[in-house]
């Protein structure tokens, strides 16, 4: 051990014992207690005479939810009430979603059936050619077209069956002279990605994917 290293650790040991003897001989002596007088008791002042007596503060207390005012609501398909209270909505029923839900449950197992005969089913992506910009923005008939258009589309999404949109191509119109692009849908029954996916790679190989693709009108 170095001379360093010693010195060290006599510095450590001389400050221990210098403070342990402070402590030991210079300490102040704790405070006596006097456990004979009682500590002061809180005054308290008595009530004038003919005074009514001190009663205690009211505490607010919460309204009950249950009490509490409620707004009725009762239209075709939604019926219940809003609690008032802070405008809860704890008291809405849709009154044909269970109706509503039967008869997806009913559809997507006539699928199912449908598809244990076949796996697989090719369809347009829409039953139109593709919309100008903003077509069905203007009236609600040209919106109603849109959807009928694209019913499938809108079908196969409601049921949960997993689908693949492929381009196929183009279509040469009028107004669109570098054509309308064109596309199909391959549809699989429930939990069959595989199948579309793999149809879908089949239908790319054999059309191919001209990108990129410019649209004019």
């Amino acid at each position: 051990m170095d001379d360093q290293n010693k010195n060290l650790i006599l510095a450590t040991v001389l400050s221990f014992l210098v403070i342990l003897v402070w402590y030991t001989v210079f300490a102040p002596a704790p405070a006596p207690q006097d456990l004979a007088v009682p500590p002061p008791a809180a005054s308290v002042e008595a009530p004038a005479a003919g005074a009514a007596p001190a009663t205690a503060a009211a505490i607010p207390t919460q309204p009950d939810p249950a009490t509490a005012p409620r707004l009725v609501i009762d239209t075709p398909r939604l019926s219940g009430s809003i609690s008032l209270l802070g405008g809860t909505f704890d008291d809405l029923s849709l009154k044909d979603y269970i109706l509503g839900l039967a008869e997806v449950l009913t559809h997507r197992r006539a699928w199912s059936v449908f598809m244990e005969t076949y796996p697989l089913v090719l369809g347009p992506n829409s039953g139109d050619l593709p919309f100008e910009v903003g077509f069905d923005h203007d009236t609600v008939d040209r919106l109603r077209h849109v959807l009928r258009s694209q019913a499938l589309m809108t079908a196969v999404n409601l049921l949960g069956l997993p689908s693949v949109a492929v381009p196929v191509g183009f279509v040469t119109v009028p107004d669109a002279p570098k054509g309308l692009p064109l596309g199909v849908q391959i549809v699989a029954g429930r939990y069959r990605e595989d199948l579309a996916l793999d149809a879908a790679g089949i239908v790319e190989a054999v059309h191919g994917i001209e990108t990129p693709i410019d649209p004019a009108w």
